[in-house]
């Protein structure tokens, strides 16, 4: 597998100065190296990564295996309720699991609705725009209003 190395900070890019960084890569690198994180940058790669029994339930030592022992994206994956395990998992799974009994989520349908139109509003007067900041967005408003988060302070909260 061959990987590229990024000497300088990947992570002080914009998003679109990244994205582009990536595509712009030959076929053969499956994987960038930058100072603050490992990326796999083929769709079946991260697909197989997914469904790889080897890698669920590891938590943390995933960043250990990939030489990634600090940094933002590991301290973000560690405060996740699946990458905890015993007490610390369930405490965090009784704060949420009211919201996402089926009738919470059916009931956030229209929300759901004109949060999407909201976030596409500014795409469709452009007649262009970046569906990976919507698609990024939008779950994060909706688990806010499942959360009962106030719409000010979603963004916040999602860190």
């Amino acid at each position: 597998m061959t990987v590229f190395e990024v000497t300088e900070s990947f992570g002080t890019l914009g998003p679109l100065e990244q994205r582009a960084q990536l595509y712009s890569l030959p076929d053969e690198v499956r994987m960038v190296r930058t100072p603050e994180m490992l990326v796999i940058v083929r769709w079946e790669d991260v697909r197989a990564l997914l469904r790889d029994k080897r890698f669920s339930g590891l938590g943390l030592a995933l960043f250990d295996l990939a030489g990634v022992p600090e940094g933002p994206l590991r301290r973000w994956y560690a405060s996740l309720m699946f990458t905890n395990e015993g007490e610390t998992h369930n405490r965090l799974r009784s704060l949420v699991q009211i919201a996402f009994v089926p009738r919470s989520i059916e009931a956030l349908r229209p929300a759901t609705a004109v949060i999407a139109d909201e976030l596409l509003a500014p795409v469709a007067a452009a007649g262009e725009g970046d569906l990976v900041e919507f698609a990024g967005e939008l779950p994060i408003r909706v688990m806010g209003r499942l959360l009962g988060i106030p719409d000010a302070d979603i963004m916040e909260f999602a860190g």
